[in-house]
């Protein structure tokens, strides 16, 4: 008489599939874009609906050589330059009932609670960017190539028009250094130690750090995209500097 084995067919009820009861969360980008409005009140004087920082305006520069024997004329301070910031209230809430809490093989609310803080990251780093991609500060490489195209504020020189790049609007090393001269020239302070912080304006929003083009291959000075004085996600088509 033949053995009788007793397997997985004839326990088939004791045989299940297994879960991983640790869930892991989705790839996510590393905010970029909120370290440019790193700005913060510090001294504000009541709460508000809205900050007014004020700006000193610098003397200006004395040139001339003084007298040892006359003292200098007094010179009149000039009036600060207001800037109001206007806030408003973002987020996200979600509401979990007892029986998912009680019946789910795994810790829902702590997984629920990371996607809502993940979120407000999320969010505020999209705000600011969508800010700046309506910036007048912008300098962009027109089509068919050629030299960079910028508008910095009530400056007369035009960015090239954002609907009239197209896949010949490549980026380039003098688009990099004509934001660095600007952005210097005007006494912008970097904001990643000696690097001002980059970012794309075209449609698509690529962030490539440059590195789609071989021939570009010699500007970057490490992996995380430093190019001429810029780092991070140095675009392909138009970009706005702080």
């Amino acid at each position: 008489m033949a053995n009788a084995f007793t397997g997985s067919v004839a326990m088939a009820n004791l045989v299940q599939t297994a879960y991983d009861r640790e869930l892991e969360f989705a790839l996510r980008a590393a905010p970029m874009f909120r370290r440019v409005a790193d700005k913060k009140p510090a001294q504000q004087a009541m709460p508000g609906s809205s900050v007014v920082f004020e700006i000193y305006q610098d003397l200006a520069q004395a040139i001339t050589p003084l007298n040892e024997l006359v003292d200098p004329d007094a010179i009149a301070a000039g009036n600060p330059t207001p800037v109001t910031v206007t806030l408003n209230e973002y987020g996200n809430s979600i509401l979990v009932s007892n029986k998912l809490d009680l019946f789910s093989f795994t810790d829902v609310t702590a997984g629920l609670v990371n996607q809502v803080a993940w979120n407000l990251i999320d969010s505020v780093d999209l705000i600011v960017q969508n800010v700046m991609a309506t910036t007048t500060q912008t300098i962009r490489m027109p089509s068919g190539g050629g030299n960079p195209t910028y508008g910095f504020g009530t400056t007369p020189t035009q960015a090239t028009a954002l609907n009239t790049l197209d896949a010949t609007s490549l980026f380039n090393s003098k688009a990099v250094r004509l934001a660095v001269t600007r952005l210097r020239g005007n006494k912008v302070h970097p904001t990643q130690n000696s690097y001002y912080t980059a970012c794309d304006q075209c449609p698509g929003w690529c962030w490539c750090g440059c590195c789609t083009d071989s021939r570009l291959q010699h500007l970057l000075h490490r992996p995380a995209g430093t190019c001429r004085g810029c780092s991070r996600g140095v675009p392909h088509h138009s970009w706005s500097g702080s």
